[in-house]
């Protein structure tokens, strides 16, 4: 890797993993109001 590769790849990083962990809590908060037998603690 080069040097001026650096600010790509972690920019890359952290975009793909924001948008994984939104993607989760999306996928959580839709399990939440469409299953009844989950409940919130």
């Amino acid at each position: 890797m080069l040097n001026r590769d650096y600010f790509l790849t972690c920019g890359t990083v952290i975009a793909y993993s924001s948008l994984l962990l939104f993607m989760n809590m999306l996928v959580d908060f839709l399990y939440l109001k469409l299953d009844k037998r989950i409940r919130q603690a």
